[in-house]
């Protein structure tokens, strides 16, 4: 198991919310110091990760690398955006040479070109604002009702006007809103979910933005 493989892990159960900052720097401070054993098995160890998320998030994982033409670092790579990850990764386990390649192909900004069959790796962070410009009650997705909170984001179901359907329409929280952090974040689980096709997780049908910037994501 290479770093990067168990960093990917780690930067997808964070950006689902399956596990915190914190979470994430206690198993990979664990992992460092017994790397054959895998970053999801110590972070249930730590009772950080439930063994159902991690066997959920398994195949997300490999069906990402898939995506990144088999690489782990072209994974990683792709999801630049969350590079503030190395950034507090790094005083905790950032001195472990093989942790500080895989920290370093994180910070590494992706090129945003569209890519070629069988290779996935752009990031999509570029549509921010070109799926929805206005507030989504005047557009294409108008709110019907509130459904749900997350640590970051909130979930209401709205009607998408064009194809006469429900859909999820996820919005960030407004305490997070200002937090520029928070906001690659949220842009981020767009990002990787909207790459990804699984029974267990919403897929991402848009990302767009308010007038003022704030990112939303409608799915299904």
């Amino acid at each position: 198991m290479t770093a990067d493989r168990n960093l990917l892990f780690g930067v997808l159960a964070l950006q689902l919310d399956f596990i915190s900052q914190a979470q994430l720097i206690a198993g990979m401070q664990a992992w460092v110091t017994e790397k054959p054993v895998a970053l999801s098995e110590h972070l249930v160890r730590l009772g950080h990760l439930s063994a159902a998320k991690a066997a959920l998030l398994e195949p997300l994982v490999a069906e990402h690398v898939r995506e990144h033409d088999n690489d782990p670092a072209q994974s990683l790579q792709s999801v630049s955006s969350a590079s503030w990850v190395a950034g507090a990764l790094d005083p905790a386990v950032g001195q472990d040479a093989e942790v500080a390649a895989s920290l370093g192909h994180l910070r590494r900004e992706s090129s945003g070109t569209p890519s070629t069959p069988g290779s996935q790796g752009q990031t999509h962070a570029t549509e921010v604002q070109t799926v929805l410009q206005t507030a989504p009650t005047a557009g294409r997705f108008r709110i019907l009702r509130p459904h749900a909170k997350g640590g970051l984001g909130k979930v209401s179901v709205a009607l998408d006007t064009e194809l006469g359907r429900e859909v999820a329409f996820k919005e960030i929280q407004p305490e997070h809103a200002d937090n520029p952090n928070c906001r690659g974040r949220f842009v981020l689980e767009a990002e990787i979910t909207g790459g990804l096709e699984h029974p267990g997780i919403v897929p991402v049908y848009g990302l767009g933005a308010y007038p003022d910037g704030q990112p939303v994501h409608p799915g299904r």
